[in-house]
């Protein structure tokens, strides 16, 4: 059994669940699953219950939205990956508009993994683990002088620096709104920091440390780009999901304070830190998917990645992130009744200009063009499934002993089936 390097070795590592007692979990909650199919959604919406709201949030194992927000089961998108950073998740963000979401909630908490990881130790513990360890020379932003993690920075400037990055973006629609959030992994409550006036912000942030996190995300903007070589893509017909404003601020407090009442802290002292699953979900971020009721899952039995249709060639750095703290199993699950099956390339570019800030900053990144196939296209959810297990099998990228399974959720039954 191996541990991540120096303080991240808290995190000790326990084997991922067998397949069959996954499945007998989700058997249980099959009995009581209700589908939804995308024409519900739409529906649904049309008489004011959307997927307005995305929250974007860490995968970390003990942050729980539905249970920490107190969130029904179709509040809300939910996208999570390290650390909760947008930079790395720029195709989602823009999928998750072009379906009708209007708010995003950036929500960091303050045991994030993020305070614990720097450069030169992620670099010598992918050099004990990758099957090519040069490998990591080829990617910007894993020298040993990198500076990787949240560096010197508090929470609250890590959210307010993103925050600012996606309300200054030109690819975020001039009607979306941008809320940052802090979750105190000690209390248990939230914490709102988003509505920080002008002059507070001055205040609060120190300079030098903006200037690390805007260089963070330039690097994280770079390797997104560089690394995203797929066509995972949005919905024609998408823009037919209306939105609804956010959950009230207040309301949204009062319902996390009454959560906070049973939190049990799990923090990260040496003498009490809890288990880094060994073993990682990558779903998708649609609001229909619920890893933990579906499969039956207990509270820190796994992280929990996900992103639009849950394609993982957007999530190297979180994929790299997670086997550095202990992650030997990636369990990736689609579901048969993904919106990755109605997009197309001209019809995300169309709804794109009619909304965006500036109407040809798409133009400007590689892959969205309106020639190209965004979505599936073609392909069946196995195959979809498949060409992802391939393509994380197949990565130097991934360590010796790190495993990859494939899974199909069927939205109609409420099962979960293995097919890789």
């Amino acid at each position: 059994m191996s541990t991540a390097p120096s303080s991240a070795s808290i995190y000790e590592t326990s084997p991922p669940i067998p397949s069959q007692e996954l499945l007998d979990r989700n058997a249980k909650s099959a009995e009581s699953h209700k589908p939804r199919s995308l024409s519900d959604i739409v529906n649904d919406n049309r008489d004011s219950k959307s997927q307005g709201i995305a929250i974007i949030t860490c995968m970390d194992s003990r942050i729980h939205p539905h249970k920490q927000l107190g969130l029904a089961d179709h509040d809300a998108i939910i996208i999570r990956n390290a650390g909760g950073r947008v930079t790395e998740l720029i195709e989602s963000i823009l999928t998750t508009q072009y379906f009708g979401t209007r708010h995003f909630m950036l929500i960091k908490h303050t045991d994030c993994g993020g305070f614990y990881v720097t450069g030169p130790k992620f670099k010598e513990h992918f050099k004990a683990h990758a099957k090519n360890p040069d490998t990591v020379n080829s990617l910007p932003g894993n020298s040993a002088s990198d500076q990787r993690g949240f560096g010197n920075a508090t929470i609250e400037q890590v959210v307010l620096s993103e925050v600012e990055y996606l309300r200054n973006s030109p690819l975020i629609f001039e009607e979306t709104t941008i809320s940052g959030w802090v979750f105190d992994d000690n209390t248990g409550k939230l914490l709102v920091h988003g509505q920080i006036k002008e002059q507070q912000l001055t205040q609060l942030l120190n300079l030098q440390n903006l200037r690390l996190n805007l260089l963070r995300l330039q690097y994280y903007t770079k390797l997104h780009l560089k690394l995203t070589a797929m066509s995972t893509t949005l919905v024609s017909g998408a823009s037919t999901y209306e939105t609804s404003p956010p959950i009230p601020s207040q309301e949204l407090l009062d319902r996390n304070a009454k959560s906070a009442e049973s939190h049990k802290i799990r923090v990260g002292l040496h003498d009490n830190w809890e288990k880094f699953p060994r073993n990682a979900i990558i779903t998708c971020m649609d609001s229909r998917v619920h890893p933990h009721k579906q499969l039956g899952l207990a509270d820190h039995d796994t992280t929990i990645i996900r992103n639009a249709s849950g394609r993982v060639t957007e999530l190297i750095d979180t994929i790299l992130t997670t086997q550095y703290f202990g992650t030997r199993h990636f369990m990736l699950i689609k579901h048969t009744d993904c919106g990755g099956f109605y997009a197309t390339g001209p019809k995300f570019k169309e709804h794109f200009k009619a909304h965006a800030k500036n109407p040809d900053a798409l133009d400007s990144l590689s892959g969205y063009s309106a020639n190209d196939i965004r979505g599936f296209g073609d392909a069946t959810i196995e195959q979809v499934v498949l060409s992802d297990v391939e393509y994380l099998r197949n990565s130097p990228l991934i360590f010796e002993e790190t495993t990859i399974s494939g899974w199909v959720f069927d939205d109609n039954t409420g099962k979960i089936r293995q097919v890789a």
